[in-house]
């Protein structure tokens, strides 16, 4: 893995989804790669609190079975940091700030 991990824009993440998601958390399983990264990103000032902690708050693969979504626990509720894995590549494709109070008016 690179010592740069990209910063996917919105189009950039929305385009690894295609139809329905499909929450995988279960059964998921995780390459060293995924926590590499996570390490990487702790030293970004919006990530810096809880991502080396490795707590996955949820795991979805999109309908194709070509990109997985892990959500990691942000610093604040409903705050994640999304690692998206390329499949076809068993490789991370890049991460997405992903804050639901503010795209989704979700609260609390």
């Amino acid at each position: 893995m690179s010592d740069h991990i990209r910063r996917l824009s919105k189009a950039q993440y929305l385009g690894t989804m295609d139809g329905k998601m499909h929450n995988i958390t279960e059964v998921a399983e995780f390459s060293d790669d995924v926590w590499n990264c996570a390490e990487m990103l702790n030293s970004v000032p919006l990530f810096e609190d809880g991502l080396c902690k490795r707590h996955v708050e949820a795991v979805y693969v999109n309908n194709e079975n070509t990109f997985e979504h892990i959500l990691l626990c942000g610093e604040k509720k409903n705050y994640y940091v999304v690692i998206v894995v390329d499949l076809a590549d068993n490789s991370i494709f890049g991460f997405y700030p992903l804050d639901l109070n503010k795209e989704y008016g979700v609260n609390g």
